[in-house]
């Protein structure tokens, strides 16, 4: 009766969950197949909107799948699937995850539900933590490639999937300044999903249009981002599900002698015009191949990844006698994706290992020559509100400010003279040899960290259980032209410092051109740099044009995005934190409590499998059962935290990851057990052992000794009778002498 009421259930369960998915299938086509088209839509275009409403649906199915088969496999037992996350997931009631959600299933749920056991190995176990991954969907959408962009071109989908698919899907999360202990990739694997989608026809001709009005219409060669960016965030919001890549290829406007426009794009008080962009608030960039007037842009004098004319996949670059050569266009633009991936979407961690404290304080020590305020720009309210949307959970970041002079703190001017350098430079096409002075930051930031706890009227130890990143700001009345390292305002340590600079030089010239235009910031104004350099510091978020090449064991830059609406970059006159960047950021936090997890488990999972014996050997049958419901727990809780993060929803994979913490530690416990076990037995072993080889030692002793004692009886014996042989001879010899 109770297999049958478990076979009655199980039916129930399945056909229930296939009811829901069947009416949330038949809901989304529906919805999609009856909503009417924008009013600028042509009778003509409606088969492709038709099938990118496929596209979409498909997308739509393939990630309910996914999270199905995903939650449905984690231990293979189906009734996970609906009733794991009811069981183990209570963020309402511990969002901090601080009770272990294991002592609150009964132990009918923990025999029927984590019980199973497929008996892997203690070695397929490791290797099963070393799998861990997490997914990203990316959708590629083409726009202008159906015929009504630039030269008519036509491209087909069945060359582009093929050209994606020789993409490596999966890659290590990289880390381009790991602590001398670490590697430079963690055991953590990113899986990009790509999926080619090709855009509405309307939205080529509406990008189409705005471009001819500004161009003709205006005649400008400078388009304002704003009219294009709203566009295409109009559509991302209202077709998109994960992040979205556009390429755009939209008809050039021709002048009135037919000759094709060079434009560009331009945002007010940038310092640089671009040909690319990425949302603040949604997760969709774009890139505009038409665009001629492409600025390059990079260092001046030396450096890597300048961006030039080639950067991007021009027609203009792959054609020849009137025709495209897809096959050349299409590798290209595959790259631009490739690179867009490696620096934007997955980009590296700048150090590793990294901590995020409940309780985070960042403390802003400004020095100054003197006690009167200064003609200083620095927004740390502004500071304030970026940084605070970084906060996950319940985490807290605090800001406080202590203000002091050169006078009063003489450590501190000691630290900033014993840091000056100058070296000489001769620019191109000048005559005359400069001299340049500017600070080692290396020198300036180990003076400071020797003298924080004697600045006048600060003390370090008001903050105890806080994690403090000390900002260290230099407010300095001169009017030369200073800089950190020849070429920055603000610096970021490993320590938890950050270092800034500010002078009243007027405008600095950095080592950055645009369009062989000197790129020059605001020598009173460090904000930017500052508000960059505290992300690199609390959640190790590098610069975009640097990511580390684990294929090639190199450093990589490319500073094609640094244009876009990036705080990381002096390219960049944005002071926000777009949604890239806080999901970098959170992602490298969860990243290191992942990495933490797997290589404790690891650890003690190995120091056990090492000895060639089992779990199933060592343990009670009831500790052993304990042990694979806390195992197949924690794989669960691992791959839900992998599917949230996949989805974006940090808040619920932050939860998973730290409920996984109490089943580690149970599981250390087991296996402690486990081992206390092998070595009592590895003991008892070798006493009988030893006892059986202390028996034959004992053995030949003893015959040794019996021997010796034989032998000396023989002797005894054997000089007896030569005794009364002697005696014999000695008495028939005295008979015959008296004869």
């Amino acid at each position: 009766s109770v297999l049958f009421y478990h076979i009655l259930l199980l039916l129930l369960f399945y056909s229930f969950f296939s009811f829901v998915v069947l009416s949330f299938c038949l809901f989304f086509f529906f919805f999609l197949m009856i909503r009417r088209p924008p009013r600028s839509t042509l009778s003509s275009s409606s088969a492709a909107s038709d099938v990118y409403k496929r596209q979409v649906l498909q997308r739509t199915l393939l990630q309910l799948l996914l999270v199905g088969s995903a939650m449905a496999t984690s231990t293979q037992n189906p009734m996970i699937a609906s009733l794991g996350d009811r069981q183990l997931f209570q963020y309402r009631k511990d969002p901090e995850a601080k009770l272990d959600s294991f002592t609150g299933l009964s132990e009918h749920d923990r025999d029927e539900m984590w019980s199973f056991d497929d008996g892997s190995t203690l070695q397929s176990k490791i290797r099963s933590l070393e799998n861990f991954t997490v997914d990203t969907f990316i959708d590629v959408k083409l726009v202008g490639f159906d015929g009504e962009g630039e030269r008519e071109l036509k491209l087909l989908e069945e060359e582009l999937v093929r050209f994606f698919q020789d993409l490596k899907p999966e890659t290590a999360v990289p880390v381009l300044h790991p602590d001398p202990t670490y590697k430079h990739t963690l055991p953590i694997k990113i899986r990009n999903l790509y999926q080619v989608v090709f855009a509405k026809h309307d939205l080529t001709r509406r990008i189409n249009h705005v471009l001819h009005q500004e161009l003709v219409g205006k005649g400008k060669t400078r388009v304002p981002i704003e009219l294009i960016d709203q566009i295409i965030e109009a559509d991302f919001k209202e077709t998109s599900l994960s992040t979205t890549l556009y390429i755009l290829n939209p008809k050039i406007p021709l002048d009135r002698h037919g000759n094709r426009i060079a434009y560009t794009y331009f945002k007010e008080s940038w310092p640089c015009p671009t040909s690319v962009w990425m949302g603040l608030e949604e997760r969709y960039l774009w890139v505009d191949m038409s665009s001629l007037g492409t600025p390059e842009y990079g260092p001046s004098t030396m450096g890597q990844g300048v961006v030039t004319d080639y950067a991007l996949p021009k027609l203009a670059h792959y054609s020849a006698h009137g025709e495209v050569l897809s096959h050349e266009l299409i590798s290209h633009m595959v790259s631009l994706v490739k690179r867009t991936c490696h620096h934007i979407i997955s980009p590296s961690l700048d150090r590793f290992p990294m901590s995020m404290a409940a309780h985070n304080t960042v403390q802003l020590i400004r020095i100054r020559d003197s006690p009167s305020p200064s003609n200083s720009q620095f927004d740390y309210k502004a500071i304030q509100t970026e940084i605070g949307k970084l906060g996950l959970a319940n985490q807290r970041i605090d800001f406080r400010e202590h203000t002091t002079t050169l006078a009063e703190c003489i450590e501190c001017g000691v630290a900033l003279e014993s840091a000056r350098r100058s070296i000489t430079n001769t620019p191109e096409g000048a005559r005359e040899t400069l001299t340049i002075d500017f600070l080692d930051s290396a020198i300036l930031h180990y003076g400071l960290s020797q003298t924080l706890d004697r600045i006048p009227g600060y003390y370090p130890a008001q903050f105890p259980g806080h994690k403090v990143v000390h900002l260290i700001l230099f407010d300095l009345d001169s009017e030369q032209m200073l800089l950190l390292d020849q070429n920055h305002q603000a610096v970021s340590g490993s320590d938890e410092m950050v270092i800034a600079l500010e002078t009243q030089a007027g405008k600095l010239r950095l080592d950055m051109s645009c369009n062989e235009n000197a790129v020059s910031v605001r020598s009173n104004d460090a904000t930017r740099p500052t508000l960059a350099a505290l992300l690199t510091t609390i959640w190790a978020v590098g610069a975009s044009d640097t990511g580390w090449e684990a294929s090639t064991g190199e450093v990589v830059v490319d500073w094609l995005w640094s244009s876009g609406p990036s705080v990381t970059s002096a390219l960049s006159g944005g002071r926000t934190i777009g949604i890239q960047i806080r999901d970098a950021a959170h992602s490298s936090l969860l990243y290191s409590i992942i990495n933490d997890i797997l290589t404790e488990t690891h650890g003690f999972v190995i120091s056990l499998a090492k000895y060639n014996k089992e779990i199933d050997e060592l343990l009670h049958h009831r500790d052993h059962k304990l042990f694979v419901q806390r195992w197949n727990i924690l794989l669960y809780k691992l791959h839900q935290a992998g599917l949230y993060m996949s989805l974006h929803n940090f808040e619920h994979a932050l939860y998973f990851l730290r409920s996984c913490q109490h089943d580690v530690n149970a599981l250390r416990t087991l296996v402690h057990k486990a081992g206390k076990s092998l070595h009592s037995s590895m003991s008892c072993k070798q006493i009988f052992e030893n006892a059986e080889s202390g028996s034959v030692q004992m053995g030949l002793l003893v015959a040794g000794v019996l021997g010796l004692l034989l032998l000396f009886v023989c002797c005894l014996s054997a000089g007896d009778k030569y005794k009364k042989q002697l005696f014999r001879e000695r008495v028939i010899r005295s008979k015959s002498v008296g004869r």
